[in-house]
């Protein structure tokens, strides 16, 4: 299993995300309610809030984009968003994947976004914060205690 560690891109396991949520839409019954669409447009505006919000934290602080380099990292961010969420841009992927899921109407897709979850925790999440440790020991240990991981 530490073979998956940092190494597929965040971007291509939220569209495999996207793709078996589309694909498995109708194995069970699709659900509506009346503000279903506002309801998905809520979560696509917190995902491309978050997103944003995060890239330009980065920028910022003129440090690296590159998930699958966290050493690399020439700041840590705790500005703005990252206040907020230590991984303010895997929370805008799970947003999206959760806006997709209601949009569509699939249970489903709600049902096995928490994979997404998991899989970002075990493959991304903890490899990143192994690596911002020993790049930033006590100050990144001491942001960890003041800002969760996700929210």
């Amino acid at each position: 299993m530490k073979s998956l560690e940092n190494k597929i891109p965040p971007l291509i396991i939220v569209v495999f995300f996207l793709v078996l949520i589309f694909l498995l839409k109708d194995l069970l019954e699709v659900f509506t309610f009346s503000y279903k669409l506002y309801t998905s447009f809520f979560f696509l505006c917190l995902s491309i809030s978050f997103f944003l919000t995060g890239i330009v934290e980065f920028r910022k602080h003129k440090t690296t984009l590159n998930p699958l380099m966290p050493e690399e990292s020439t700041a840590l961010v705790t500005t703005g968003v990252f206040k907020l969420s230590r991984n303010p841009i895997y929370l805008s992927l799970l947003n999206l994947l959760i806006a997709f899921s209601i949009y569509l109407g699939s249970f489903l897709g709600l049902i096995i976004t928490p994979l997404f979850v998991i899989y970002m925790n075990l493959f991304q999440i903890e490899p990143e914060e192994k690596a911002m440790l020993k790049h930033y020991g006590k100050e990144f240990e001491n942001y960890c205690s003041k800002v969760r991981r996700w929210i």
